[in-house]
């Protein structure tokens, strides 16, 4: 039976098994011993273990050439071409739970491995129950003296203790050089590629903004895939001793949380001048919305019904004639400035400014439950503000602005991006547009400054509004119902003033109306009216002067 020993060389072990402080007796005495032992079939074996900077018992260890083979080596035969690996010890252990159930003889700190205490096989009483377990096995003997050749491992604390018998890792690495257990290291170029791919992966993380949940999905995935890393890879045939898996998942989280810092801050810059951009022309909350979930910005031509709007400023035209084009400029901004405030304080959309004209509509990009009833209140709003301007300009200027004219329509358009390959606008098209445009101009022969269809009406129940009867407008086969909202300090008067209308239509005659017109003869839409009350009892649609 082949026998082999431990060797502590003096001169080979780097002073790792050998203490240089006994040196004058040791060497001597170890001398002697293998003097004694000459010419017989013992074997020198190297004691070396590879331990890490935390004193662990990692790694095969690396033999100085010239020196004793490791003892697992010399045991197993391994061939030469074998005995330069340095990887992982590939411990193997037990469940400690089914250990303590079977009442075995195995300590699960130590793996998989028996051990006896030695004295009670050298007792004649005992050494018989022994042999049937040792014979045709190979037998590591070896101390477990506290304090002496004790090595931690990274399985020891799994099995309850700090550190377990230098020889139970010799038998781990036997084991191991049995199997012919080694498998290949992983290179440099694997860890750069893994460094790569981690760093790739954090790029495009960082990306992801919204939602939230892809975001802690991708976030989680990536680092359960880094986890499961070394694995994999074992289970692939390679050694993961020297991957560095808290160095990926540290470098994955810099390269995240800076290329998110960067990308944030960037966004950030190009959020606010899109905030600007878009609020130049849109609602800030809707522009918020729009900032915060783009998909909401549907740009395409798409049908909606919408509530247009068309402004206009009476006898701008003329007002502008011999003036000095750079006050024209500053008045005009002025007033267009003032518009648009109001309108986007009111959810609307600005269109488009066609000279002192404005354009816009509610109910795109992003439509809401109350888009008619905030264009009406809206158009209300208007005239006031078309006031402070004009007061502003006569004091400023010595100028007197006209009365700002605006129409109402509601219905069915294509709203969404229109234009050339290099300049596009997002507006709305359609036959409500053209029914639309018409409203705005008919307030002078009517004598209004708000005009509304029906649909608007309809769609608006909560404003006052008063019946100015129908027109005829291109594109409608029938007559428009005109009216016109009132403010709400004024709603007394447009339910007086519809129930006189409602008492000429139905042929009782008009006696109601004439004491409201008698009472209100400043109104210049009951002035208007009065005008064609004829057409009204007839049912007749009124025809708008051409221009």
């Amino acid at each position: 039976m082949p026998v082999a020993i431990v060797y502590a060389d003096p001169e080979g072990d780097r002073a790792v098994y050998w203490d240089h402080t006994i040196d004058l007796f040791a060497r001597e005495e170890q001398n002697r011993f293998w003097a004694a032992l000459a010419g017989n079939t013992v074997r020198k074996v190297s004691p070396a273990i590879g331990v890490d900077s935390a004193r662990i018992a990692r790694h095969w260890p690396k033999t100085q050439p010239g020196t004793a083979p490791l003892l697992a080596y010399a045991l197993a035969g391994t061939p030469e071409a074998l005995r330069g690996y340095s990887g992982a010890i590939r411990y193997r252990m037990l469940d400690p739970a089914l250990l303590a159930a079977a009442g075995t003889d195995i300590d699960a700190a130590t793996g998989v491995f028996p051990a006896y205490p030695l004295d009670l096989m050298a007792d004649p009483i005992f050494a018989g129950d022994y042999r049937p377990m040792l014979a045709g096995r190979i037998v590591l003997v070896g101390s477990d003296t506290f304090g002496a050749d004790q090595i931690a491992t990274p399985i020891t604390r799994i099995g309850g203790l700090e550190r377990i018998a230098g020889v139970a890792v010799h038998a781990q690495m036997l084991r191991q050089a049995l199997d012919r257990d080694f498998p290949a290291p992983l290179g440099l170029g694997w860890i750069a590629g893994l460094a790569l791919a981690a760093l790739g992966l954090a790029a495009l993380t960082a990306r992801i903004e919204r939602p939230l949940a892809l975001l802690l999905a991708a976030g989680t995935v990536q680092l359960a895939a880094l986890a499961a890393l070394p694995a994999v890879l074992e289970a692939a045939g390679y050694d993961t001793l020297k991957l560095p898996v808290l160095g990926l998942a540290l470098g994955w989280l810099v390269a995240y949380l800076a290329l998110a810092a960067v990308l944030r801050a960037r966004s950030g810059e190009e959020r606010a001048f899109a905030r600007g951009a878009l609020g130049r022309f849109l609602p800030e909350s809707v522009a918020r919305e729009i900032l915060a979930d783009p998909a909401r910005l549907d740009l395409k031509g798409e049908e909606r019904e919408l509530t247009l709007m068309f402004t206009d400023l009476e006898g701008f035209t003329r007002f502008c004639n011999g003036r000095d084009p750079r006050e024209t400029a500053a008045i005009l901004n002025a007033y267009l400035d003032a518009m648009s405030a109001v309108v986007l304080a009111h959810g609307g959309t600005l269109d488009k400014f066609v000279g002192d004209a404005i354009v816009a509509f509610w109910g795109a990009p992003i439509a809401r439950p109350d888009d008619t009833t905030q264009a009406v209140a809206c158009a209300l709003a208007l005239q006031q503000a078309a006031d402070a301007v004009a007061a502003r300009t006569e004091a400023q200027f010595g100028a007197s602005l006209g009365r700002t004219r605006i129409g109402l329509h509601r219905g069915v358009v294509v709203v969404g991006n229109f234009g050339g390959t290099n300049r596009m606008q997002y507006t709305a098209m359609g036959d409500a547009m053209n029914i639309a445009a018409p409203l705005e101009g008919a307030n002078k022969y009517v004598g209004t400054a708000i005009l509304g269809s029906e649909a608007v009406r309809a769609a608006a129940p909560g404003h006052a509004w008063r019946m100015l009867g129908q027109v005829a407008v291109s594109g409608v086969a029938e007559g428009l119902a005109l009216h016109e909202p009132l403010p709400p300090a004024q709603a007394g008067y447009a339910a007086a003033w519809n129930a006189a209308i409602h008492t000429i239509v139905s042929g009782k005659g008009a006696q109601d109306w004439e004491t409201l017109l008698a009472a209100h003869g400043a109104d210049t839409a009951a002035t208007a009216l009065e005008a064609r009350r004829g057409l009204i009892e007839q049912g007749t649609t009124y025809e708008l002067p051409s221009k």
